[in-house]
């Protein structure tokens, strides 16, 4: 299977488009493409274009101040 198995969820937020007038909103929106990045890589593994494991280092980029972070 190709891609797409998430429906390219990963664009949407990659793409999102919202005022980043503060501060905080720049930042979220910075967290955003990380969020992307690591969605993008798990359909990619999910889709059997990139190997299981091809997607840790962008999910701990997502999590890297979480305390939950494995």
């Amino acid at each position: 299977m190709s891609g797409g198995s998430m429906d390219y969820l990963y664009s949407r937020l990659e793409y999102a488009e919202f005022a980043q007038n503060t501060l905080l909103r720049k930042r979220f929106a910075e967290h955003l493409k990380l969020v992307a990045k690591a969605l993008h890589d798990i359909e990619w593994v999910d889709s059997a274009d990139y190997a299981p494991g091809d997607e840790d280092e962008a999910i701990r980029a997502c999590l890297k101040n979480s305390t939950d972070a494995a």
